[in-house]
């Protein structure tokens, strides 16, 4: 519109209100194709969002032991588990070995009034 007035105006020759056009023109459908990108990378950032949440939730589930450890599971993370006693007997010493993990992990096990409490451990 302000270049329209200056055109009107005299301020600008017919030529030079043409070129300016142009160029406005082109930088509107630059700045509209530019958004037009940015609306589609935001439509697919709130689809990966909700299919990151989706994978959480799922995860989440499946890694929910309240009701129990499922084998599969068990046996696709543990590779095995050394016993090993102790002096005193209501205590045990265990090192578990994971397929996931380049060492073992260590654990005491004592047992207190019919209760076991895992601790880790001692080297």
């Amino acid at each position: 519109d302000k270049l329209l007035d200056l055109s009107i105006n005299g301020h600008l020759s017919d030529e030079e209100f043409a070129k300016r056009n142009r160029q406005f023109n082109s930088d509107i459908e630059s700045l509209e194709a530019r958004l037009a990108n940015l609306e589609e990378e935001e439509s697919k950032n709130k689809e990966i969002s909700l299919t990151v949440e989706t994978l959480r939730k799922l995860i989440a589930d499946e890694l929910d032991f309240s009701e129990g450890f499922d084998n599969a599971i068990v046996d696709s993370l543990l590779n095995r588990i050394e016993v090993f006693k102790t002096d005193d007997k209501k205590v045990i010493d265990l090192k578990i070995y994971f397929k996931v993990l380049n060492d073992e992990m260590k654990y005491r096990i004592t047992r207190n009034n019919g209760t076991s409490v895992c601790s880790v451990s001692h080297t």
